[in-house]
């Protein structure tokens, strides 16, 4: 907002974006708040796009916010043309439930004047309205929980989604997520012109990572009948439409990455069993890197590079975080057995990396040292 001309907002559907804005960000910035949601909007702009976006800023002199603004893409021309002839930081604030990538069509038009941001889902200080510590961005983890691993678990199995994590009953909730990835499998998915789209593929992609995010491209590919360049095609669609995360690996840049849903609520309906220890351990890690993305991304200097680690001897660790200024091994555990065989992948990894440290995330009560590169993080200490 200080440094660039437009300020893209980027989070996946309903993660909040709208809400953000029209009761805090415009209130704040005086802000003219436009939505291509409606017909009729979404209709003047692609008919006088220039028109519309002037006449809406009173000639750029208000900041004016485009929510959805990939649903028209030729309007980043248009803001393009705007900002040039208007010289000024903040003029426009524009959002989008989709990565402003090549795809969209939207960075070529805006390089050099567009600074972009994201919103996650909620954190574990968001969910109880309390203080964010921050705690990746400090490196300093409480020793006794903030909250109790009981109260996590709860999360776990509702996610951080605004729209639905408010809903205690599992049947309305999922039947909530079910609408909502329907929405984005079967009609945002189409809006990509790279290639030909299956929404059916695309849920049946998002139903494997939910179990085991070391999806094999190439036997899925031939379990349903398609080729490895057609599951590409659709594994980059659904991390531009934010629904995954793709993490490589940290030690080999050839070997195969891991996928993670982006949020624990989303892997609880499409599993729908929360009980399997798989799906647990799945939906914890997705909760923890929720909470670094989010941490990092709030705080505003320096994003995190997550990573995963596997080593061919079967050291592997779930994530890892490297920033400019450290390197964190991440071990999330669903006991709280931290037992010498538990600490194999971990010891491998500080082993290759001297600078790095290592936590586990445990559901344990208190936290403690077990070397002075290794320590127990209690689950409810992340956030």
């Amino acid at each position: 907002m200080k440094i660039f001309p437009v300020l893209g907002v980027i989070g996946p559907r309903q993660v909040g974006k709208s809400s953000f804005l029209m009761k805090q960000w415009c209130p704040i910035h005086h802000a003219q708040y436009l939505t291509l949601d409606k017909l009729e909007v979404a209709t003047r702009a692609r008919r006088a796009p220039d028109q519309l976006l002037l006449s809406s800023s009173s000639d750029a002199k208000q900041h004016l916010v485009i929510d959805e603004v990939q649903k028209v893409p030729h309007l980043f021309d248009s803001i393009k043309a705007i900002v040039d002839e208007h010289p000024g930081v903040g003029k426009f604030t524009v959002t989008g439930s989709v990565n402003f990538s090549r795809k969209s069509g939207v960075r070529e038009s805006l390089a050099g004047r567009l600074g972009l941001t994201r919103l996650f889902p909620m954190t574990l200080s968001e969910l109880y309205d309390g203080d964010e510590d921050a705690p990746f961005i400090k490196g300093d983890f409480k020793r006794i929980s903030k909250y109790p691993s009981s109260a996590v678990k709860v999360w776990l199995e509702r996610g951080g989604m605004p729209l639905f994590c408010k809903f205690q009953d599992t049947a309305e909730r999922h039947n909530a997520i079910s609408n909502w990835l329907e929405a984005i499998c079967y009609r945002d998915l189409y809006q990509f012109k790279d290639g030909a789209y299956d929404g059916d593929l695309a849920m049946e992609i998002l139903k494997v990572i939910a179990r085991n995010s070391s999806l094999v491209v190439s036997s899925f590919a031939q379990e349903h009948s398609v080729t490895s360049k057609v599951v590409e095609r659709h594994l980059n669609s659904l991390e531009d439409l934010l629904l995954i995360h793709r993490l490589p690996s940290v030690s080999n840049q050839r070997a195969r990455p891991v996928f993670r849903i982006f949020d624990s609520g989303v892997i609880s309906f499409l599993t729908r069993n929360l009980e399997e220890r798989e799906v647990q351990h799945s939906a914890l890690v997705s909760f923890v890197l929720n909470e670094i993305l989010a941490q990092h991304e709030y705080d505003g200097n320096e994003k995190a590079r997550m990573f995963h680690y596997r080593e061919r001897g079967g050291a592997e660790l779930d994530l890892v975080l490297e920033t400019g200024k450290k390197m964190l091994g991440i071990e999330c555990l669903l006991s709280a057995d931290v037992s010498e065989y538990r600490q194999r992948g971990m010891k491998s990894f500080l082993n290759k990396y001297p600078r790095a440290q290592g936590i586990f995330v445990a559901p344990v009560t208190e936290g403690y040292k077990l070397s002075d590169r290794m320590r127990v993080v209690p689950w409810g200490c992340v956030g």
